[in-house]
């Protein structure tokens, strides 16, 4: 065997759950399929085997071996040489101590009942350990009742009775990637809610790497301002992986947002110098407003009643915010497209909602 590879994460560890490969070549003139059994025992202690059978095309492992194959690759690179890639991922139920110590692979090669491959045992510059560090990483929020609005700086708003949904994955935290197998259909998930008027807790089955689950805050029993939703695998201790609980806020809100105009708006209006005015405010809510957007709306008065062709809108985005004030400020073009009269009235107004749905 003239060529052996094992990738390692920085030649050093394999990560669980991630897709590893064991790879190399070998010089048959009988061909590929002429080998009956290509064994790699990962960890060279026996409790980490996979067995690839060229004829048949099949990769399996025994029923107690920690390690789950993926896929083979194998290709002829003429003259009888061959390449083999075996892709594998360590899986939950790898014995603790891989984490400790230097493991070494070994690889046999069995042609009719002979082993083939001398000098493919106790390979020490393919050495690795086991890290099992997983988390969960939360890959959506949904806001599930109208009017919904998105999480913002990582905390959804809703309102009482509001309902929303969210799932999660497990990714290694060395990479921050998705694992590539699957924990049993049986392993549970508990949700728990904190800080409501009673207790609130839920079980979610895996759906292969993530879960899926819907949450209800209903009327009277969320007083908020914030709730903390927690969430961690039940029977946790049945595997040999680290998975820490991960937990979230949700802001219960149901106040409406004040709106205050500053002293420097408006200051000057003259039916001659309409075009350029700044109107500039302060939204106070405690929710908060996030990145939504407001809309400013105007229109002219003459004797009690709306004039036609003198009314307008226009979007006005975040300036900055701090705590629980946020800022608005626009210069904008008040100018009418009928003429004004002395005593008409510009009458002024601010339409939005804040993160929970709660109106100006």
């Amino acid at each position: 065997l003239p060529s052996l590879d094992l990738n390692r994460h920085e030649d050093m560890s394999l990560l669980q759950g991630m897709e590893h490969s064991f790879s190399f070549t070998f010089q048959d003139q009988n061909g590929l399929e002429s080998i009956d059994l290509i064994e790699l025992d990962i960890a060279g202690d026996g409790r980490g085997i996979i067995q690839y059978h060229p004829l048949q095309d099949v990769l399996v492992r025994p029923d107690d071996s920690a390690v789950v194959p993926l896929d083979v690759i194998s290709e002829s690179l003429g003259d009888g040489a061959y390449r083999v890639e075996i892709q594998f991922a360590i899986d939950f139920i790898a014995p603790s101590d891989w984490q400790e110590g230097i493991w070494k692979p070994s690889l046999r090669m069995f042609e009719e009942g002979e082993m083939v491959s001398n000098g493919a045992t106790d390979l020490d510059h393919l050495s690795w350990a086991l890290d099992h560090r997983l988390m969960w990483r939360v890959d959506e929020i949904l806001d599930l009742t109208a009017p919904s609005t998105p999480p913002f700086e990582n905390k959804l708003n809703l309102q009482p009775g509001d309902s929303m949904s969210f799932s999660a994955s497990l990714v290694h935290r060395e990479l921050h990637e998705p694992i590539a197998i699957d924990f049993p259909t049986s392993t549970e998930i508990e949700i728990e809610v904190e800080g409501g008027v009673q207790s609130s807790y839920s079980i979610q089955q895996f759906e292969g790497d993530h879960f899926d689950a819907v949450l209800e805050f209903g009327f009277g029993n969320w007083p908020g301002p914030t709730h903390l939703v927690q969430f961690g695998m039940v029977n946790l201790s049945e595997f040999n992986t680290s998975i820490p609980n991960l937990a979230f806020e949700v802001a219960i809100d149901d106040v409406n947002p004040s709106i205050e105009f500053q002293t420097t708006s408006l200051v000057q209006l003259r039916s001659d110098a309409l075009s350029n005015q700044l109107v500039a405010f302060n939204i106070n809510d405690e929710g908060g407003m996030g990145n939504e957007i407001v809309e400013l709306n105007w229109v002219y008065r003459r004797g009690g009643l709306d004039i036609p062709g003198a009314e307008g809108a226009v979007d006005m985005g975040l300036g900055v915010h701090s705590g629980n004030s946020w800022v608005y400020s626009s210069y904008v073009d008040f100018t009418p497209l009928v003429d004004l009269e002395p005593g008409d009235i510009l009458l002024i107004w601010v339409e939005g909602q804040d993160l929970a749905g709660n109106a100006l």
